[in-house]
């Protein structure tokens, strides 16, 4: 047996304290310190979140005929007409609502993930966490504002077919989405 087995009892013997020794309690425990809520760094992805959805929201926000309101499921909603064209909610999960066509050549070309909630419904699922993700929601949102504005003429701020063209054209989008945005346009007119 070795040596540090009690040859009457049959149990280990204590040992002495070794603070280099690898203790998984310590480092679970770290973890869960990480992941609590009072931990800097959830705070500060938490802080980095809020500040850009608060750009977000601001830049959304000055949009023609755009509204904001409180989303039901926390977060802001952007409304055009009355009709949503997307919401961002406080920890940075963001929703667009696209025809189906769209939203599957959003969801096709990696710009966006099938909506959470309801898969087949042509909305697009993403989440705002760095600057770059402000950048192509901000786009994804102006898409949704463009077919909104195209289709609803809310307030007056209606779009004409070359004017809608000019203004998808112009985003960072991937050009298969262009194209079926612009070909769902043509078939609704």
């Amino acid at each position: 047996m070795p040596h540090d087995i009690d040859r009457a009892t049959g149990r280990r013997s204590p040992s002495p304290a070794n603070p280099f020794r690898f203790n998984l309690r310590r480092v679970v425990g770290g973890a869960r310190l990480l992941l609590t809520e009072a931990s800097p760094w959830r705070l500060a992805f938490q802080r980095r979140i809020g500040d850009l959805k608060a750009d977000l929201v601001a830049e959304v926000a000055d949009w023609p005929a755009v509204e904001t309101a409180p989303h039901r499921y926390g977060g802001t909603e952007f409304l055009v007409g009355g009709r949503e064209i997307g919401h961002v909610h406080d920890w940075g999960l963001t929703d667009i609502p696209f025809v189906r066509p769209v939203g599957e050549a959003v969801v096709t070309s990696g710009i966006a993930a099938r909506h959470h909630v309801l898969p087949d419904s042509g909305w697009a699922t993403t989440f705002l966490e760095t600057p770059a993700d402000r950048d192509r929601i901000r786009d994804l949102l102006w898409l949704s504002w463009c077919w909104h504005v195209a289709n609803f003429d809310p307030t007056g701020a209606s779009l004409d077919r070359a004017s809608t063209e000019r203004e998808v054209r112009a985003l960072s989008l991937d050009e298969s989405v262009t194209e079926v945005f612009l070909s769902a346009l043509d078939s609704r007119a």
